[in-house]
């Protein structure tokens, strides 16, 4: 999306202003390129519009069109009927690559936000969500999706944390961790991953935990995770816990409340009076 600001030295244009209303059709394209399974069939060899449309059992109109479009982004190379991945695209767009992150899709441009962001202006009258499920119902798919996906992006951060905890947590006989709104589950678990004596509790909803448990076991820490399933401004958090982490949530909520939750829950889990 773009970023671009208006300043006395760098005016905005009014080709800045169209760049920005047709941002949602990048968004679009490149959403369909991915879902369709179009990047992993030309990495498989299959390079005219004709036999990826066979191979992805798309409509032979449609599927052209499509690659014309991701061509125009720059994601594809064309070359009449045969189209070939741009230099780079391979690495973050095929599936099983190392660096693959397309399903972040399914996060970054879900289904979720579009239909949330499809009345913003109601959103802003009301001061709060304006679809029937959102960030804070219970059972939200969009949390599934998020814990499944996000983790290609939260990796690096997670690392970061396990870097700035790792002396201090190292020196401690016992190190119990409170992950709150785990979702994937990865702060918890890379800092459990480099040191053996971590026990991590993850809190989230219960149609999230299983996707936390699963990464818990691929990483091999399955055993010293316990899980809390609930609201975690409502359900016990147990402790006391010599770390809480609170990660991509917090934005949700007014501060009043968030504060809130700092101020009592946190204070008991940790054993200490923050208010």
């Amino acid at each position: 999306m773009p970023t671009r600001q208006a300043s006395n030295s760098n005016p905005l244009l009014r080709p800045d202003v169209f760049e920005m209303l047709l941002a949602y059709k990048t968004t679009a394209v490149l959403s369909a390129g991915i879902e369709l399974g179009v990047f992993d069939a030309i990495a498989a060899g299959t390079n005219t519009s004709v036999e990826i449309a066979d191979r992805q059992q798309l409509d032979p109109r449609g599927a052209r069109l499509l690659l014309n479009a991701l061509a125009t982004l720059g994601l594809l190379d064309a070359d009449g009927p045969v189209y070939n991945l741009s230099p780079g695209v391979a690495d973050s767009l095929v599936r099983g690559r190392a660096g693959y992150v397309g399903d972040m899709a399914k996060v970054m441009a879900s289904k979720w936000e579009w239909d949330a962001l499809s009345d913003l202006p109601a959103a802003v009258r009301r001061g709060g969500a304006v679809t029937a499920e959102n960030a804070e119902t219970p059972g939200y798919a969009y949390w599934e999706d998020f814990a499944a996906h996000a983790g290609a992006v939260a990796a690096p951060t997670a690392e970061l944390m396990a870097d700035v905890l790792g002396p201090w947590a190292s020196q401690r006989k016992r190190l119990n961790v409170l992950d709150m709104a785990c979702g994937h589950g990865l702060y918890g678990y890379t800092l459990a991953s480099r040191q053996p004596h971590a026990l991590i509790w993850s809190l989230d909803w219960p149609n999230v935990l299983p996707l936390a448990r699963e990464r818990a076991a691929k990483m091999g820490i399955g055993d010293r995770v316990s899980v809390i399933a609930g609201d975690m401004f409502d359900v016990p958090l147990g402790g006391p816990y010599d770390v809480v982490m609170i990660t991509n949530v917090l934005h949700h909520f007014s501060e009043r409340r968030a504060s809130s939750l700092h101020a009592v829950s946190l204070g008991k889990a940790l054993g200490r009076n923050l208010t």
